[in-house]
């Protein structure tokens, strides 16, 4: 195990204005990794494009690019699905944020909070070596 993880920051916006959390990633620095995937999942109570997940920080100070499309989410299931590339260069990806991600709730969840989940997590080194890091769930609290 590298030990490298990512978090979500907690985010707890009013329903009538767009909220934002970022992708942070935390890794020894002998270990960071220079380019990262995963899957983004939310819940349709709230909207996301692929327009809303920028490149956060961490990401753009090792000059990495960000790309992220929409996928379709396995039958039965209502969620929203993202896979995302952080690549470029050979630069190590320092601690901190990697992805900025604006939301709009849809409806009025009475604070109910939301599931967001990081699925299907893998790095990779500077020598091409598979880096597996855990997957991560945060809640998000919509007043």
């Amino acid at each position: 195990m590298f030990g490298q993880s990512l978090f979500v920051s907690p985010s707890r916006p009013d329903p009538k204005t767009p909220g934002v959390f970022s992708l942070t990633i935390d890794s020894p620095l002998s270990k960071a990794p220079v380019a990262l995937q995963w899957e983004l999942s939310v819940p349709p109570a709230i909207a996301i494009t692929t327009a809303d997940i920028t490149i956060g920080k961490a990401a753009e100070s090792a000059r990495k690019s960000l790309t992220c499309a929409k996928r379709a989410a396995p039958a039965k299931q209502r969620e929203m699905r993202y896979a995302c590339i952080l690549a470029g260069g050979q630069d190590p990806i320092s601690n901190g944020p990697i992805a900025v991600v604006q939301y709009r709730a849809q409806w009025d969840v009475k604070g109910v909070p939301i599931r967001v989940a990081i699925e299907n997590v893998l790095g990779a080194s500077a020598d091409l070596k598979r880096i597996p890091i855990p997957n991560v769930d945060a809640m998000i609290d919509i007043k």
